[in-house]
């Protein structure tokens, strides 16, 4: 498969910054690599975070559908702004790899 099919490809699908790798641009990957992981790590900490301030006793937990679509909403709402920034992330990576590999 040519290059500049399968880097970007690779930056889509597997992770943000392994089309970077597959043209041997570590720095540039690795900087996707890590920005990807530490948005990833504060999307689900804030999600983790706002499920255990919704739940004052751990025995007294109730699934209902309105429970779970409160902390639904919530999460959500606290969200947005990562999951755009890693939205940008990951297209941004897919783009350099095109581009890293038709200059390569």
């Amino acid at each position: 498969m040519k290059k500049t099919i399968s880097s970007p490809l690779l930056s889509a699908f597997v992770f943000p910054g392994a089309g970077q790798l597959k043209n041997r641009q570590y720095v540039k990957g690795l900087i996707f690599v890590l920005i990807t992981i530490v948005l990833l790590s504060l999307i689900v900490y804030k999600a983790y975070a706002i499920i255990l301030s919704s739940v004052t006793d751990p025995s007294q937990i109730n699934l209902s559908e309105d429970f779970v679509s409160k902390i639904e909403a919530k999460v959500y709402a606290e969200n947005n702004t990562l999951v755009l920034f890693l939205i940008i992330v990951w297209l941004g990576g897919v783009i350099d790899a095109y581009l890293g590999a038709r200059k390569g």
